[in-house]
């Protein structure tokens, strides 16, 4: 009897003058993984680094299925949003080119949203630490839902980003939410979104977008956008359901000497009152 096939797994990576690091992690896939139906989709976002005559060996050498060149940068959400648009797959594995993969990473990813009792719309993969990469899983694996994953190293599935739509371009400039705003939209759709912890990648960090912004600045973004994630989607019983969370944030925040910005962010969506409340409005009106 032959074996069934696997379903088509495509591999987005988006690139800004990331030459090393995308080599590094395109290495690293052809490495460790051993899924028998994947492609590399890659959107280069005008580099001036010697990238594209890179790119473009790899895509003569078929190591790179699908290789778009724009000629500027269109931005983070934009780059990736136009990745989805050219990817095959039933799921478009998103990962950050500054991200290294463990094998097997792909394999349970798949596993995980294939057998989950319900409609997958996303899987994360579990990011480990440098001393901890490579080692693979130490104990059970674990499947759990969650409100939402890192976009680092996402899989979403094809038909929750055509119901769901893609990530949004236009509030989340010029990085940081985009992807816990869609994971949220995914769940009020109807989609679970889940974190496989055998599927694990180690994510280098502060790479590309935002090397070009200072620690402090990308700090109050980064918070600034997450609590504007939830507020655009979450309920009020999940929003106090993330209560504690944001707790530990504060502390945490408090002790690394970070609470007034940590203060700047939340102030940021309090004057923002209007275009939250009219979001908030424009979301509940997409799922009717």
């Amino acid at each position: 009897m032959m074996a069934e096939k696997k379903p088509l797994v495509s591999i987005l990576l988006l690139n800004m003058n990331g030459k090393k690091l995308t080599e590094d992690c395109i290495n690293s896939i052809q490495r460790n993984t051993s899924y028998p139906n994947y492609e590399i989709a890659l959107i280069d976002n005008g580099s001036t680094d010697g990238s594209a005559a890179m790119l473009k060996e790899m895509k003569a050498k078929g190591i790179i299925k699908t290789l778009v060149l724009n000629k500027a940068n269109l931005g983070y959400s934009a780059g990736v949003n136009q990745g989805f648009k050219e990817s095959r797959g039933k799921y478009v594995f998103h990962l950050d080119n500054d991200t290294l993969v463990e094998k097997k990473w792909l394999e349970k990813a798949v596993e995980a949203a294939e057998n989950f009792q319900g409609k997958v719309g996303a899987v994360g993969s579990l990011i480990v630490g440098k001393k901890d990469f490579g080692k693979g899983l130490q104990g059970t694996e674990i499947i759990r839902e969650r409100p939402a994953v890192c976009g680092a190293a996402m899989m979403y599935s094809k038909e929750a980003l055509e119901k769901v739509g893609l990530l949004d371009a236009e509030l989340w400039s010029p990085i940081y939410g985009e992807e816990q705003d869609w994971c949220y939209r995914a769940r009020n759709a109807g989609f679970a979104v889940i974190e496989s912890n055998a599927s694990r990648v180690y994510h280098i960090g502060g790479q590309d977008t935002t090397k070009s912004i200072k620690a402090i600045a990308r700090y109050e973004l980064l918070e600034t956008n997450r609590l504007k994630a939830m507020l655009y989607n979450l309920s009020i019983p999940d929003m106090a359901r993330h209560i504690p969370g944001l707790g530990l944030i504060f502390v945490n925040s408090a002790r690394e000497g970070m609470w007034q910005h940590l203060l700047k962010a939340y102030w940021n969506n309090i004057a923002d009152w209007r275009n939250v409340l009219r979001e908030r409005k424009k979301r509940k009106a997409r799922l009717l």
